[in-house]
């Protein structure tokens, strides 16, 4: 593994491994906090850092699903965290993950991949402004999916509790298509970024030196890198306040389930809710209005489900 410097968080890149997040959770246990003896483990790290990869061969997703991917053509990155709330602050950094996502994406596509570039004098005014629109249909699937404007699923997060109060948030994004599953079978419902920013006179698709208007896998890890711990900032700053910091207002007008009709698939033997998705509650739960009136959901599965009245909007 090597370290690359992102503007304000450290990433850590492996060539391959099982899972970022438990790469990053072992370079935690070695970081000095965790050393009863006090003294610096060379291998280990203090939050925040990053942990990287393009080839990851045992990921997980949300409730429990595996996630894996062909070599190269995606990116898996972990951000280490230590939240300023308290534990029962926390319900909206993993949604504000997502908002990080979709800055990101839209940050390592087009001419260059630095953080607000904006392509410089000699970029294309109409090819940019053709990226922009492609990306402007990018959204938010309640809690935290990413999804293109036909509803393929460009990327997941997971959160999950580390030790010592650290917060592990998981990220998978497909950057170059065909998406494919580790046995190589084609996965239905995927969308790869190149596939949403691609031109004509792009190179090929797989290529991964930013040919295809996509960053390298590297270059997108230090963009998305830093696009999570800004958005973990400002909710700190806020002390996990969403409506304070702004955030849960940006959460709504990216998030592609308001006003859907929706079918929640209860775990750990709760009922499951179908009904219409009303809103965002002040906690980050989905509001889903049903028959028996308005349901508060805080943990599940959910899917979109088009209807006539959908069909007419």
């Amino acid at each position: 593994m090597r370290d690359h410097a992102a503007t304000d968080v450290p990433v850590v890149w492996a060539v391959s491994c099982g899972s970022t997040q438990d790469v990053a959770r072992a370079l935690l246990a070695a970081s000095p906090a965790a050393s009863s003896a006090g003294s610096r483990a060379a291998s280990g790290h203090e939050p925040p850092f990053a942990v990287a990869t393009d080839d990851q061969r045992g990921g997980r997703g949300r409730l429990g699903r595996p996630w894996a991917g062909a070599p190269g053509r995606s990116l898996a990155l972990t951000l280490a965290h230590r939240p300023a709330a308290g534990p029962d602050r926390r319900s909206w950094y993993p949604l504000v993950a997502g908002l990080a996502v979709l800055d990101a994406v839209r940050a390592i596509v087009g001419p260059g991949i630095a953080v607000g570039n904006d392509g410089g004098d000699d970029a294309d005014a109409a090819d940019i402004a053709g990226r922009s629109a492609v990306m402007r249909g990018i959204g938010l699937k309640w809690p935290n999916d990413v999804l293109a404007a036909d509803g393929r699923k460009l990327a997941g997060i997971l959160a999950e509790a580390g030790p010592d109060g650290t917060l592990l948030l998981g990220v998978g994004l497909n950057l170059r298509g065909p998406v494919r599953d580790a046995d190589g079978a084609e996965v239905p419902g995927a969308v790869a970024l190149d596939a949403l920013a691609r031109r004509p006179e792009a190179g090929d698709a797989g290529a991964a030196d930013g040919s295809d208007g996509v960053a390298a896998p590297a270059d997108a890890a230090a963009v998305l890198a830093s696009a999570l711990l800004r958005e973990l900032a400002a909710l700190d700053a806020a002390d996990g306040d969403a409506l304070v910091s702004g955030q849960a207002a940006r959460y709504r007008e990216t998030c592609v389930t308001i006003d859907r009709s929706v079918r929640v698939t209860g775990i750990a033997g709760r009922p499951g809710v179908v009904g219409r998705a009303l809103g965002i509650d002040p906690a980050g739960r989905l509001l889903v209005g049903t028959t028996q009136g308005t349901r508060t959901v805080d943990v599940g599965d959910v899917q979109h489900v088009r209807t006539e009245e959908d069909a007419e909007k």
